[in-house]
C-alpha cells in the first residue's frame, strides 16, 4: 500500500491575504481515527476521498439538507430536525481560490432507523441556507 501524503499548508500569499491552502482537513474523531493523524482513510485529498473514508469506517446511507435545517435520510425515507440527529464526525475541505469549493462532510446517525449516513454540505460566504441552518443545528 502506498503512503497518502498530508495536506498542507503553503505560505504563498493570495491576493486576499489568506495563505494558499490547497485544503485543510479539520473535523472529530471518527471511529478511533485520530483527526492530526494522515491515516489511510482521513489523509484525503478529495471530495471523493472523504465520502469514500466515511463509507469505510461503516457510514454506508446518504442524507440530505432539507429547508429548514432539516435532513432526510434516504435509507428509511424520513424527514427530521438536523438536531435530533447524533452527528459522529466531520471533515471539511477549503478552496483555496474559490469559495464554491468549500464542503462539509458530515457523518450522522439516523434518529429513526439508526442507520450511519453521510452528507455533504456547502459552508461558507457561498454556501446554501439549507445546508447552513443544518450545519448551525448539527453543531
Amino acid at each position: 500500500m502506498r503512503p497518502r501524503p498530508t495536506p498542507t499548508r503553503s505560505s504563498k500569499k493570495q491576493p486576499s491575504g489568506r495563505s494558499d491552502q490547497r485544503r485543510v482537513l479539520v473535523g472529530r474523531t471518527i471511529a478511533g481515527i485520530d483527526d492530526k493523524s494522515s491515516s489511510d482513510v482521513f489523509g484525503a485529498a478529495s471530495l471523493s476521498e472523504l465520502v469514500a473514508g466515511f463509507e469505510a469506517a461503516g457510514f454506508r446511507g446518504q442524507m440530505a439538507a432539507r429547508p429548514g435545517g432539516r435532513l432526510v435520510c434516504f435509507v428509511c425515507h424520513r424527514e427530521f430536525d438536523a438536531g435530533e440527529a447524533e452527528l459522529v464526525g466531520m471533515r471539511r475541505t477549503e478552496g483555496a481560490s474559490d469559495p464554491g469549493d468549500m464542503v462539509a462532510v458530515v457523518g450522522i446517525k439516523c434518529p429513526h432507523c439508526g442507520t450511519k449516513a453521510t452528507a455533504v454540505l456547502g459552508f461558507g460566504p457561498e454556501s446554501d441556507e439549507d445546508d447552513a441552518e443544518v450545519l448551525r443545528r448539527l453543531s
